[in-house]
Protein backbone atom coordinates (compact mmCIF):
# COMPACT_ATOMS: atom_id res chain seq x y z
CA UNK A 1 0.00 0.00 0.00
CA UNK A 2 1.58 3.30 -1.06
CA UNK A 3 -0.14 6.19 0.77
CA UNK A 4 -0.54 9.13 -1.54
CA UNK A 5 1.58 12.34 -1.04
CA UNK A 6 -1.82 14.85 -0.06
CA UNK A 7 -2.91 12.69 2.44
CA UNK A 8 0.78 11.42 4.09
CA UNK A 9 0.45 10.98 7.75
CA UNK A 10 2.76 13.63 9.50
CA UNK A 11 5.87 12.28 11.88
CA UNK A 12 7.71 14.42 14.47
CA UNK A 13 11.18 13.99 15.02
CA UNK A 14 12.63 15.07 18.31
CA UNK A 15 15.77 15.92 18.98
CA UNK A 16 17.64 17.17 21.95
CA UNK A 17 20.57 18.87 21.19
CA UNK A 18 23.43 19.36 23.80
CA UNK A 19 27.39 19.40 23.66
CA UNK A 20 27.33 17.37 20.44
CA UNK A 21 28.42 19.47 17.90
CA UNK A 22 31.06 17.45 16.27
CA UNK A 23 27.66 14.93 15.24
CA UNK A 24 25.35 17.58 15.08
CA UNK A 25 25.16 17.96 11.37
CA UNK A 26 25.38 13.85 10.79
CA UNK A 27 22.23 13.20 13.09
CA UNK A 28 20.17 16.27 11.13
CA UNK A 29 21.28 15.08 7.24
CA UNK A 30 20.18 12.17 7.99
CA UNK A 31 16.95 13.18 8.98
CA UNK A 32 16.34 15.70 6.00
CA UNK A 33 17.47 12.96 3.62
CA UNK A 34 14.70 10.63 4.85
CA UNK A 35 12.40 8.40 2.29
CA UNK A 36 9.63 9.31 3.88
CA UNK A 37 9.83 13.30 3.30
CA UNK A 38 6.21 14.45 5.06
CA UNK A 39 8.22 15.33 8.40
CA UNK A 40 8.72 17.97 11.55
CA UNK A 41 12.23 17.95 12.80
CA UNK A 42 12.12 19.34 15.88
CA UNK A 43 15.55 20.47 17.11
CA UNK A 44 16.01 21.50 20.80
CA UNK A 45 18.71 23.58 21.90
CA UNK A 46 19.16 22.59 25.51
CA UNK A 47 21.16 26.12 26.61
CA UNK A 48 24.14 24.14 24.72
CA UNK A 49 27.65 26.49 25.41
CA UNK A 50 29.30 25.24 22.42
CA UNK A 51 27.02 26.77 19.43
CA UNK A 52 24.44 24.43 19.00
CA UNK A 53 21.92 27.02 18.86
CA UNK A 54 23.12 28.82 16.04
CA UNK A 55 24.26 25.36 13.76
CA UNK A 56 20.45 24.36 14.50
CA UNK A 57 19.38 27.96 13.44
CA UNK A 58 21.82 27.51 10.06
CA UNK A 59 19.96 24.07 9.51
CA UNK A 60 16.77 25.52 9.99
CA UNK A 61 17.32 28.18 6.86
CA UNK A 62 18.19 25.13 4.84
CA UNK A 63 15.48 23.42 5.38
CA UNK A 64 11.89 24.63 6.33
CA UNK A 65 10.65 21.60 8.49
CA UNK A 66 12.90 22.29 10.68
CA UNK A 67 12.09 23.91 14.03
CA UNK A 68 14.34 25.14 16.61
CA UNK A 69 13.39 25.84 20.07
CA UNK A 70 15.96 27.17 22.48
CA UNK A 71 15.90 26.93 26.51
CA UNK A 72 18.28 26.71 28.88
CA UNK A 73 19.65 23.97 30.17
CA UNK A 74 17.19 22.32 31.88
CA UNK A 75 18.52 18.54 30.47
CA UNK A 76 17.18 15.86 28.40
CA UNK A 77 13.76 15.16 29.96
CA UNK A 78 12.61 18.75 29.83
CA UNK A 79 13.80 19.32 26.57
CA UNK A 80 11.89 16.55 24.85
CA UNK A 81 8.69 17.57 27.01
CA UNK A 82 9.16 20.88 25.25
CA UNK A 83 8.79 19.55 21.63
CA UNK A 84 6.17 17.03 22.82
CA UNK A 85 4.38 20.08 23.40
CA UNK A 86 4.74 21.66 19.71
CA UNK A 87 4.35 18.34 17.68
CA UNK A 88 1.80 18.76 15.12
CA UNK A 89 2.29 14.99 14.03
CA UNK A 90 0.16 11.74 13.81
CA UNK A 91 3.22 9.79 14.25
CA UNK A 92 6.28 10.41 16.76
CA UNK A 93 9.69 9.47 17.29
CA UNK A 94 12.44 9.75 19.57
CA UNK A 95 16.16 10.54 17.87
CA UNK A 96 19.37 11.50 19.91
CA UNK A 97 21.46 14.36 18.63
CA UNK A 98 24.66 12.28 18.10
CA UNK A 99 23.10 9.51 16.75
CA UNK A 100 21.91 8.84 12.75
CA UNK A 101 19.81 7.04 10.95
CA UNK A 102 19.36 4.98 7.72
CA UNK A 103 17.45 6.69 5.03
CA UNK A 104 14.64 3.80 4.41
CA UNK A 105 14.15 4.39 8.86
CA UNK A 106 10.59 5.48 8.34
CA UNK A 107 8.95 5.13 5.20
CA UNK A 108 7.91 0.98 6.05
CA UNK A 109 6.81 1.76 9.17
CA UNK A 110 4.69 4.31 8.58
CA UNK A 111 2.92 2.57 6.02
CA UNK A 112 2.86 -0.18 8.44
CA UNK A 113 0.61 1.79 10.60
CA UNK A 114 -1.14 3.46 8.63
CA UNK A 115 -2.44 -0.39 7.44
CA UNK A 116 -2.56 -1.74 10.77
CA UNK A 117 -5.08 0.79 13.08
CA UNK A 118 -4.94 -1.38 16.61
CA UNK A 119 -1.10 -1.29 16.11
CA UNK A 120 0.35 1.31 18.53
CA UNK A 121 4.07 1.14 18.07
CA UNK A 122 6.40 -0.21 15.18
CA UNK A 123 10.13 -0.93 15.98
CA UNK A 124 13.11 -0.47 13.88
CA UNK A 125 16.27 -1.90 13.86
CA UNK A 126 19.15 -0.39 15.48
CA UNK A 127 23.30 -0.76 15.42
CA UNK A 128 25.43 -0.03 17.98
CA UNK A 129 28.60 2.41 16.34
CA UNK A 130 31.87 3.67 17.92
CA UNK A 131 32.53 7.81 18.18
CA UNK A 132 33.08 7.13 14.67
CA UNK A 133 30.58 5.50 13.34
CA UNK A 134 32.09 1.89 13.09
CA UNK A 135 29.82 -0.70 13.82
CA UNK A 136 30.77 -2.18 17.16
CA UNK A 137 30.83 -6.43 17.26
CA UNK A 138 28.45 -6.86 19.94
CA UNK A 139 25.15 -5.18 18.97
CA UNK A 140 21.80 -5.96 19.44
CA UNK A 141 20.80 -5.28 15.31
CA UNK A 142 19.51 -8.69 13.40
CA UNK A 143 17.54 -8.14 10.87
CA UNK A 144 14.00 -9.84 10.53
CA UNK A 145 12.03 -10.99 7.59
CA UNK A 146 8.98 -11.21 8.98
CA UNK A 147 7.43 -9.14 11.49
CA UNK A 148 7.10 -9.54 14.57
CA UNK A 149 3.49 -8.90 16.60
CA UNK A 150 2.86 -8.59 20.05
CA UNK A 151 -0.78 -7.58 22.00
CA UNK A 152 -1.77 -7.42 25.61
CA UNK A 153 0.24 -5.61 28.39
CA UNK A 154 2.52 -8.32 29.44
CA UNK A 155 4.04 -9.12 25.89
CA UNK A 156 4.38 -5.11 24.94
CA UNK A 157 5.85 -4.44 28.32
CA UNK A 158 8.49 -7.38 28.30
CA UNK A 159 9.01 -6.30 25.20
CA UNK A 160 9.54 -3.26 26.04
CA UNK A 161 12.12 -3.69 28.54
CA UNK A 162 14.11 -5.43 26.20
CA UNK A 163 14.75 -2.65 22.86
CA UNK A 164 16.32 1.23 22.92
CA UNK A 165 13.71 3.02 23.29
CA UNK A 166 14.70 5.70 19.90
CA UNK A 167 14.11 2.29 18.00
CA UNK A 168 9.94 3.05 18.44
CA UNK A 169 8.30 4.91 16.11
CA UNK A 170 5.32 5.65 18.37
CA UNK A 171 1.15 6.84 17.08
CA UNK A 172 1.10 10.55 19.03
CA UNK A 173 -1.72 9.21 20.94
CA UNK A 174 0.51 6.94 22.90
CA UNK A 175 2.41 10.50 23.93
CA UNK A 176 -0.69 12.19 24.91
CA UNK A 177 -0.71 12.72 28.17
CA UNK A 178 2.65 11.22 28.82
CA UNK A 179 6.28 13.55 29.58
CA UNK A 180 9.48 12.56 30.69
CA UNK A 181 10.24 12.94 34.94
CA UNK A 182 12.69 15.60 35.05
CA UNK A 183 15.98 15.50 36.94
CA UNK A 184 16.77 11.83 36.74
CA UNK A 185 18.91 10.07 34.37
CA UNK A 186 17.44 7.11 33.16
CA UNK A 187 14.18 9.30 32.44
CA UNK A 188 13.25 7.46 29.15
CA UNK A 189 13.36 3.96 31.10
CA UNK A 190 11.25 5.67 33.66
CA UNK A 191 8.32 5.50 31.20
CA UNK A 192 8.12 2.42 30.39
CA UNK A 193 5.06 1.57 32.20
CA UNK A 194 3.19 4.95 30.87
CA UNK A 195 3.92 3.45 27.47
CA UNK A 196 2.54 0.00 28.10
CA UNK A 197 -1.09 1.69 29.34
CA UNK A 198 -1.36 3.49 26.45
CA UNK A 199 -0.08 0.57 24.15
CA UNK A 200 -2.60 -1.58 22.68
CA UNK A 201 -0.52 -3.56 20.44
CA UNK A 202 3.55 -3.14 19.32
CA UNK A 203 5.20 -4.49 15.87
CA UNK A 204 8.76 -5.33 14.97
CA UNK A 205 10.41 -5.68 11.75
CA UNK A 206 13.59 -4.26 12.26
CA UNK A 207 13.57 -2.42 8.73
CA UNK A 208 15.66 0.49 8.67
CA UNK A 209 18.34 1.21 11.18
CA UNK A 210 18.99 3.48 13.77
CA UNK A 211 22.53 3.62 14.25
CA UNK A 212 23.42 4.22 18.74
CA UNK A 213 26.74 5.68 18.72
CA UNK A 214 28.72 4.77 22.26
CA UNK A 215 31.17 8.32 23.16
CA UNK A 216 33.06 7.64 25.56
CA UNK A 217 32.26 10.87 27.46
CA UNK A 218 28.11 10.26 26.99
CA UNK A 219 25.65 10.09 29.67
CA UNK A 220 25.21 6.61 29.78
CA UNK A 221 29.47 5.81 29.12
CA UNK A 222 29.91 5.42 33.01
CA UNK A 223 28.30 4.22 35.98
CA UNK A 224 28.17 6.16 38.52
CA UNK A 225 26.36 7.09 42.29
CA UNK A 226 24.04 9.76 40.29
CA UNK A 227 23.06 6.53 37.95
CA UNK A 228 22.62 4.45 40.83
CA UNK A 229 20.67 6.77 42.63
CA UNK A 230 18.23 7.50 39.30
CA UNK A 231 18.46 3.78 38.75
CA UNK A 232 16.42 3.48 42.74
CA UNK A 233 14.06 5.49 41.49
CA UNK A 234 12.98 3.83 37.97
CA UNK A 235 13.03 0.55 39.79
CA UNK A 236 10.76 1.85 42.31
CA UNK A 237 8.29 3.08 39.90
CA UNK A 238 8.44 0.07 37.89
CA UNK A 239 8.15 -2.57 40.59
CA UNK A 240 5.02 -0.80 41.46
CA UNK A 241 3.50 -0.92 38.34
CA UNK A 242 4.64 -4.59 37.69
CA UNK A 243 3.60 -6.02 40.79
CA UNK A 244 0.16 -5.18 39.38
CA UNK A 245 0.68 -6.21 35.63
CA UNK A 246 3.05 -8.52 35.18
CA UNK A 247 4.63 -10.94 37.87
CA UNK A 248 7.12 -12.53 36.01
CA UNK A 249 8.65 -8.47 35.14
CA UNK A 250 8.41 -8.03 38.44
CA UNK A 251 10.31 -10.43 39.86
CA UNK A 252 12.66 -10.12 36.73
CA UNK A 253 13.09 -6.31 37.64
CA UNK A 254 13.69 -7.13 41.55
CA UNK A 255 16.66 -9.75 40.71
CA UNK A 256 18.19 -6.75 38.60
CA UNK A 257 17.74 -4.69 41.48
CA UNK A 258 19.35 -6.86 43.93
CA UNK A 259 22.24 -7.41 41.40
CA UNK A 260 22.87 -3.94 41.02
CA UNK A 261 23.26 -2.78 44.23
CA UNK A 262 25.62 -5.79 44.90
CA UNK A 263 27.61 -4.42 41.66
CA UNK A 264 27.34 -0.76 42.43
CA UNK A 265 27.79 -1.15 46.14
CA UNK A 266 31.47 0.44 46.06
CA UNK A 267 30.04 3.28 44.89
CA UNK A 268 27.53 4.53 47.50
CA UNK A 269 28.42 5.46 51.04
CA UNK A 270 27.34 2.17 53.80
CA UNK A 271 24.17 4.54 54.49
CA UNK A 272 23.24 5.01 51.28
CA UNK A 273 23.79 1.27 50.30
CA UNK A 274 21.53 0.18 53.93
CA UNK A 275 19.05 2.39 52.66
CA UNK A 276 19.13 0.85 49.34
CA UNK A 277 19.08 -3.15 50.89
CA UNK A 278 16.06 -1.34 53.07
CA UNK A 279 13.87 -0.57 50.11
CA UNK A 280 14.84 -3.63 48.67
CA UNK A 281 13.85 -5.90 51.81
CA UNK A 282 10.29 -4.03 52.02
CA UNK A 283 9.05 -6.18 48.85
CA UNK A 284 7.78 -9.61 49.96
CA UNK A 285 9.58 -11.46 47.19
CA UNK A 286 13.16 -11.93 48.90
CA UNK A 287 16.74 -12.71 47.49
CA UNK A 288 16.36 -16.17 48.73
CA UNK A 289 12.74 -16.41 47.40
CA UNK A 290 14.16 -15.36 44.41
CA UNK A 291 16.11 -17.55 43.85
CA UNK A 292 13.52 -20.47 43.52
CA UNK A 293 10.80 -18.66 40.90
CA UNK A 294 10.17 -20.02 38.16
CA UNK A 295 10.51 -18.50 34.78
CA UNK A 296 13.53 -16.23 35.72
CA UNK A 297 16.18 -16.07 33.43
CA UNK A 298 19.38 -18.46 34.11
CA UNK A 299 22.13 -15.68 33.81
CA UNK A 300 20.01 -13.72 36.17
CA UNK A 301 19.66 -16.70 38.70
CA UNK A 302 23.15 -17.19 38.35
CA UNK A 303 24.07 -13.81 39.53
CA UNK A 304 21.86 -13.79 42.48
CA UNK A 305 22.78 -17.52 43.20
CA UNK A 306 26.52 -15.82 43.42
CA UNK A 307 25.52 -12.57 46.01
CA UNK A 308 23.55 -15.05 48.05
CA UNK A 309 27.06 -17.20 48.58
CA UNK A 310 29.34 -14.17 49.03
CA UNK A 311 26.62 -12.91 51.37
CA UNK A 312 25.78 -16.22 53.86
CA UNK A 313 29.89 -17.25 53.39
Amino acid sequence: MNIAPETRPLLSIIVPVYKVKAYLAKCVTSLCQQSYEHIEIILVDDGCPEGCGELCEAFAKEDARIIVLHQTNQGQAAARNAALEIAHGDYISFVDSDDYISPDYYVSHITYLERHPEVDISIAGIQNVDEEGVPLALSPFQPRTERLSLVGVEAVSDYLLQIHFAQGIYRAAVWASIRFPQGIILEDCYVIPEICQHTRAISASYVGTYYYRQRGGATMSAFTARHLACFRIVTEHHLAYFAQTNRRLYYHRLAVAYIYSWRHRKLLTHMELRDYRSELAQHPIQLKELLTIRGLKHTLRLRLLLIYFRRHL
